[in-house]
């Protein structure tokens, strides 16, 4: 089985970014959940998503950190599968929260594209992981994840047009 990055963009508001990455699937017979941990378990994870962040952050004059979560560990069982409805509920209570300081404006910039695009997916189920759920020293924490404020992975299945697609989101 592979999966062929076929998109990757990015949005950049400050010190806060939006990685979404589409790659189709060549060769699957299922698609369930272990189509996922394979995903998330490949090279196509680990090397064709930080390489297009690296890229991306070197023309922008900013270093791509890695990812927060240690790549041997990260599976679904880490992630909270949730509806869209869910998924839009979250962030809109995320940004709601009272802690923010001038950089408030930059992820509603974010979230309000990221929104709509999520509005228009035709699925109806998401995986959602967040830093925050964890503990400093938590195996599944990278070494370098105390650099991010925040950092979300979404990730979700089409089985329709036979695609994975990832949104890495971070404030570093």
């Amino acid at each position: 089985m592979e999966f062929n990055l076929i998109n990757s963009t990015i949005e950049i508001q400050g010190e806060q970014s939006k990685y979404m990455y589409e790659f189709s699937i060549v060769g699957a017979d299922d698609y369930g959940n272990e189509l996922i941990d394979t995903f998330l378990n490949s090279k196509y994870y680990r090397e064709d998503c930080n390489i297009s962040a690296s890229q991306a952050n070197k023309t922008n004059n900013n270093l791509f950190a890695g990812h927060a979560f240690d790549d041997k560990l990260i599976n679904l069982e880490y992630f909270r599968k949730i509806k869209k409805v869910e998924l839009i509920d979250f962030f809109n209570e995320y940004q709601s929260e009272t802690n923010w300081g001038k950089d408030h404006a930059d992820f509603v910039k974010i979230w309000n594209k990221f929104k709509q695009f999520i509005v228009h997916e035709t699925v109806s189920e998401f995986y959602l992981i967040s830093k925050e759920w964890f503990e400093k020293g938590d195996p599944i924490l990278a070494e370098i994840s105390m650099v991010y404020t925040y950092y979300f992975l979404i990730i979700w299945l089409d089985e329709t047009t036979q695609k994975i697609k990832l949104v890495e989101w971070k404030y570093d």
